[in-house]
Order: structure tokens, then C-alpha cells, then sequence
């Protein structure tokens, strides 16, 4: 993938965001899209939202995984 794709990825997704129907969905793909770019700050602020939103163990656990290459 160019970064091109990562950013035009990303932009698709950021529109989603604004979509309650598919919020969360949207904030999961993007924080895929960042981590793929090793963004994993961004990424982790996303999956927060989303798990604000919506907890579920698998992106706490996310979460968590993340957070190992932060620190």
C-alpha cells in the first residue's frame, strides 16, 4: 500500500465516523488503516471511542496490545 491509500483509507473512514449506524465500525477500521502505518497513538485514540461507545473485551484487549508498543 502507498501512503496515498493509507490517507484516501483514512478519509473514507473519518466520513463514516460521522454515520451513528456504522461509528463504530468506522473507528475500528481506522484504527487498523494507523497501526498498519505504525500510528498506534491514533490508533489507540480511536479504539477508546469507540469502546466509549459500544465495550467490548476484544477492543480492550486492542487496547491493551497497542499500549506494549507505546510504552
Amino acid at each position: 500500500y502507498t501512503s496515498e491509500d493509507f490517507e484516501k483509507a483514512l478519509d473514507y473512514y473519518s466520513r463514516a465516523e460521522k454515520v451513528e449506524a456504522v461509528k463504530i465500525d468506522a473507528l475500528l477500521g481506522s484504527a487498523r488503516v494507523l497501526v498498519k502505518q505504525t500510528k498506534y497513538t491514533e490508533a489507540i485514540y480511536r479504539l477508546k471511542e469507540a469502546q466509549v461507545i459500544d465495550d467490548q473485551p476484544f477492543i480492550a484487549q486492542y487496547i491493551n496490545t497497542l499500549q506494549d508498543f507505546v510504552n
